[in-house]
């Protein structure tokens, strides 16, 4: 091994408290270059030195620890909020055109399940041609029914 893996093992304690505020601020976006950034790394360190904290074991067990105070306990909740997160930066990114940033605010809406339902409403008048319905036409009728009510109801 060498080098690099040996500095990973011998880091300084204030090496440590910037792993600390470096996962402190990685958690609030899953980027850890803004996240070096914001703790006041220039922008051209924090590309250099960003995957560089993310590979380090220190860093890495900092990430998880933090997890599990959260609550983020699944690999489907930590791409969640990384997909919530990137969504996010889109639509606040000013550079980006009005539908862009409004499209990325309703893919967020699904993600988080905020959503306005859509209502779907079936309207029957005459009812004399159900009559000319098979059972599995009759069925398949009652089963489009149900998920539109249970639909509406959750």
């Amino acid at each position: 091994m060498g080098g690099f893996m040996d500095k990973q093992k011998k880091l300084t304690e204030l090496e440590k408290k910037t792993r600390e505020r470096f996962v402190e601020e990685y958690m609030v976006d899953y980027s850890p270059v803004h996240a070096l950034m914001r703790i006041g790394y220039t922008e051209q360190f924090a590309k250099d030195y960003s995957a560089r904290f993310m590979s380090e074991e220190y860093t890495l067990n900092l990430i998880k620890k933090k997890e599990e105070e959260l609550g983020i306990t699944s690999e489907k909740e930590v791409h969640r909020r990384k997909i919530v997160s990137g969504l996010y930066r889109e639509a606040m990114n000013l550079e980006n055109n009005g539908s862009a940033r409004v499209a990325a605010y309703g893919q967020i809406a699904k993600v988080v399940g905020i959503e306005a339902p859509v209502e779907a409403k079936i309207t029957v008048d005459d009812t004399s041609h159900l009559s000319n319905l098979s059972v599995d036409e009759l069925k398949t009728l009652h089963d489009l029914i149900m998920k539109a009510r249970n639909a509406r109801t959750s």
